[in-house]
């Protein structure tokens, strides 16, 4: 059974393999792990060996239970692009051989590493038009890269509150570059929004957050902005 909890890029990727004994006699069992990267679309040949550990031969009594663990360093998975797609993923192998049967038992199981948070602060509802200041930011996980070739990107239902010269239009998204991110460092963009609604009971309307880089891909958020219905002034009724 392999176990390991979800995991933040930049950060050791850890999963455990756990043995037991379920036969009447004892078995001298040796246990070796694997990690290879995947990728969604990947039709390369390229060498996907991310990590690999063979572990001491250890003696199980009946009923007797041994906890391997397999750790893979930042170091090793970044070298294989794992970051540079939002689809790469990991498989680890664990395989434990009875040494006196010969006997192989293993298992298998995809691991994916998580994208740093983003952080968004705004407001929660506002009037139809009304502007409002939204922030977004992030932390770099990587513990030794800087984040290159940085662009911020939003696409929604909301629009910018006037004009803005670091955004330009791009198949529809709003998309401004950035500078370089170092480790550790967080970076953050704020803009104006708006947004409009002529339902009288109001509407929920979302945007879409990105902070793309060449090292790390789609580290995306949402920001939900409740709109209130304001009565046009033709509309209006004449004070008595």
């Amino acid at each position: 059974m392999l176990e390991g909890k979800s995991t933040i890029i930049g950060k050791d990727l850890i999963v455990e393999a756990k043995v037991k004994n379920i036969s009447k006699g004892d078995r001298r069992v040796v246990m070796s792990m694997t990690s290879r990267s995947t990728r969604y679309w990947d039709y390369s040949t390229h060498d996907d060996l991310v990590s690999r550990e063979k572990f001491r031969v250890v003696n199980l009594k009946p009923g007797q239970e041994e906890m391997f663990k397999l750790k893979t360093l930042p170091s090793d998975y970044l070298k294989k692009g794992a970051g540079s797609s939002p689809m790469t993923q990991f498989h680890v192998y664990a395989c434990a051989r009875d040494i006196d049967s010969n006997m192989p038992y293993s298992t298998q199981r995809p691991f994916r590493l998580a994208m740093p948070p983003m952080d968004i602060k705004g407001p929660e509802k506002a009037k139809s038009g009304e502007p409002v200041t939204v922030t977004a930011s992030f932390t770099n996980p990587l513990p030794e890269t800087t984040l290159t070739k940085v662009e911020f990107e939003m696409d929604g239902l909301l629009t910018l509150a006037g004009e803005d010269p670091r955004f330009e239009l791009r198949y529809g998204w709003y998309i401004a570059k950035l500078s370089d991110v170092k480790p550790g460092e967080t970076t953050s963009v704020t803009v104006k929004l708006k947004g409009e609604t002529d339902e009288e009971e109001g509407q929920e309307k979302t945007m879409a957050f990105s902070f793309d880089s060449k090292e790390l891909a789609a580290i995306k958020g949402n920001y939900t902005l409740a709109i209130e219905y304001v009565k046009p002034a033709s509309e209006e009724k004449p004070a008595a």
